[in-house]
């Protein structure tokens, strides 16, 4: 992405339910991990 002059990374999580711009929210993408139905049991699978 080129943004000011600059160009930069972005990043998505991307679903069949929709997709969500990665901004380092970490409530955001908790939230959209629960829409789309990702479940991570525990630390070594949110890892993986």
């Amino acid at each position: 992405m080129r943004c000011a002059g600059q160009d930069g990374p972005l990043a998505f999580l991307v679903a069949d339910t929709g997709a969500l711009l990665i901004a380092g929210e970490g409530a955001a993408i908790q939230a959209f991990n629960q829409a789309v139905g990702l479940a991570l049991p525990g630390p070594a699978s949110a890892i993986d």
